[in-house]
């Protein structure tokens, strides 16, 4: 009897053994999935906001020769078929001042700033100002080049977008909403005010480069959130 009865009593704790981890399945598993959701929104949402916020920036090197502390360019815009929306900078990285005069690219170079220039055009730039002639100075391109940046302006300008119109725009599934915005290199936070949250609020912060009105390099992070 003995023998039969711990049989017995073998078969019921292997059955409630099996019908707990069916139970357990049966409670994790929802939430394994809603966390592959979650992650997939935010994915989605990177790439989408980071296309958004992104825009070409021309990268132009100059070898320049002549004498003066103004020199001018000639025929620079319309020989790289540019805009005006530049920026100059010496090889050290230091912001030169920099006019338009007709078609040329005025530049102050000053005495240490040296030949080697850096000249970088982008929509997202501020157009530059009209100047009087400088000395004429011939130059060669050593390098140019196209790349996508992200540019501080341009989150700017995201947060004020139609929240509904952006929403459709990155495909966002219906019964999810989402903010964003960016946290600059000083602790400044950019992003979209939503008020009072009643429900559960998920945040991704990404480490990101982005430019700021004067071509600088910044490392800051995107901030996503969703409920």
């Amino acid at each position: 009897m003995n023998k039969k009865g711990s049989h017995v009593e073998i078969i019921i704790s292997f059955i409630i053994f099996v019908t707990f981890i069916f139970f357990l399945f049966s409670v994790v598993e929802p939430t394994i999935g809603t966390q592959k959701d979650k992650e997939n929104i935010f994915d989605n949402l990177e790439y989408g906001i980071k296309n958004k916020i992104s825009s070409n920036l021309t990268t132009i090197t100059v070898v320049t020769s002549g004498v003066g502390s103004c020199i001018s360019l000639a025929n620079f815009i319309s020989t790289f078929d540019i805009g005006e929306n530049i920026v100059v900078k010496d090889i050290s990285g230091r912001d030169l001042v920099s006019t338009i005069n007709g078609d040329s690219l005025q530049i102050e170079r000053g005495s240490a700033s040296g030949n080697l220039l850096k000249i970088y055009y982008s929509e997202e730039f501020n157009e530059l100002d009209t100047g009087t002639s400088c000395t004429q100075a011939t130059y060669e391109t050593s390098l140019t080049k196209v790349r996508r940046c992200v540019f501080q302006r341009k989150i700017s300008d995201l947060v004020n977008q139609d929240y509904e119109d952006l929403k459709a725009e990155l495909n966002v599934p219906e019964g999810v909403d989402f903010g964003y915005g960016i946290i600059l290199s000083n602790g400044t936070i950019i992003e979209t005010q939503e008020g009072e949250l009643s429900t559960n609020v998920y945040v991704r912060e990404t480490p990101i480069e982005y430019l700021d009105s004067r071509g600088n390099l910044m490392e800051g992070y995107l901030k996503i959130k969703i409920w």
